[in-house]
């Protein structure tokens, strides 16, 4: 019998604005691991459908608050039912729930944390230390963590204690996407870009943490340098501001919301910028990188472990827009150092940042857990 792996995947996105990153996680691990897959998902998220499909059963229902017995009591027989052998959680609510459903079963629990405390950088004092003391009790308790990158490893320590050996550090990976160069050029036209024009792009989630205003007011500073087209593939609440920034800056933003398939219109940037206030290791980034884009972004989270500054790179202080436009200059007024850094950074994800080694180090890991499985190889 193959490792019954139940995924508790909380922060569903609305499925307008497309699939978050936590969620892409989820759906890479149902695809890839020789497992009996299940999970935890709410009937209105994007991947709903596909869950279904491909998995033993699915736990609909949700949390209607934020300490819900009732969910909890649903979790524990959804678990006893399908004689789950691991659980794995994403999400902070749902890591504590998990837990609490876990425990009295003697399930093993690990909890996968991209970033030490979700929304940190942005989240009120109070709220921040209510968060962070239900956490320090679910971290502790749990069998395991799983994080994207070590610096998230010593935050999770230095914050909350967690001894390192609890925390294994599994970098996220990618499948490496083929575009053509006809296909780049067919994006290039879909998106209104002249072959002259320069092209710098953005993908994620258009929220306050990705600082996307900022890349436009850095943009802004360029003048009277002739302005790159600017694109942001994503969707979400800060759309319209985006739009009347651009606006009052006589900037060029497209913002074709949300791309299942975005690996053309990535491959059609010249450049691309990430100045989040905070990450663990975005998927987005990567899949720019592997497409031979040169990336500018924030020094947050994973992302010094996935740029090396000026080796594959630009990397800028968080909230900076000065450097943040000195950083984008430099790269507009230089192709030789655009061509020289994509390279680069294609190279980077192709030697260090797999799915195929993500999956495997994933599936020794949780495999380990299971006494039952461990004898079993890997798939």
């Amino acid at each position: 019998m193959p490792l019954r792996l139940l995924q508790v995947v909380g922060g569903a996105a609305d499925p307008a604005s497309g699939v978050t990153g936590v969620e892409r996680v989820a759906q890479t691990l149902v695809a890839g691991l020789d497992f009996a897959h299940y999970v935890a998902y709410p009937e209105s998220g994007a991947l709903a459908s596909w869950f279904r499909s491909r998995t033993g059963a699915v736990l609909s229902a949700m949390p209607q608050r934020r300490f819900d017995r009732a969910w909890v009591r649903q979790l524990g027989a959804f678990i006893e039912a399908h004689g789950i052998d691991v659980v794995l959680s994403h999400g902070l609510r749902y890591d504590f729930l998990a837990s609490r459903a876990c425990r009295p079963r003697g399930v093993p629990h690990v909890v996968s944390r991209p970033a030490p405390l979700a929304g940190e950088a942005t989240m009120p004092a109070l709220r921040k230390f209510l968060y962070g003391i239900v956490d320090t009790w679910t971290l502790h308790v749990c069998t395991g963590i799983v994080t994207v990158s070590e610096a998230s490893r010593r935050r999770m320590r230095a914050t909350q204690g967690v001894a390192s050996q609890r925390i294994t550090v599994i970098p996220n990976g990618i499948r490496i996407p083929q575009v053509s160069a006809a296909e780049r050029a067919a994006a290039r036209r879909s998106l209104g870009v002249a072959d002259d024009d320069t092209l710098l792009g953005a993908a994620g989630r258009l929220v306050t943490g990705k600082g996307f205003d900022q890349l436009l007011l850095a943009v802004a500073r360029l003048r009277p340098a002739p302005a790159p087209v600017l694109t942001i593939l994503g969707e979400g609440p800060e759309r319209a501001r985006l739009q009347d920034l651009a606006q009052a800056h006589g900037l060029r933003l497209h913002l074709p919301g949300y791309v299942a398939e975005p690996a053309p219109l990535l491959a059609a940037f010249d450049l691309a910028a990430l100045p989040s206030k905070a990450e663990g290791l975005p998927l987005s980034l990567l899949e720019t990188m592997a497409l031979g884009v040169p990336p500018v972004a924030t020094r947050v989270g994973g992302i010094p472990e996935l740029i090396v500054h000026d080796e594959c790179g630009l990397l800028v202080p968080v909230g900076d827009v000065g450097a943040l436009a000195g950083a984008l200059g430099r790269l507009l007024s230089d192709a030789d150092l655009r061509r020289r850094l994509g390279a680069a950074a294609s190279r980077r994800i192709r030697d260090h940042f797999s799915l195929e080694t993500m999956l495997q180090t994933f599936s020794l890991y949780l495999r380990s857990l299971n006494p039952a499985s461990s004898a079993r190889p890997v798939g």
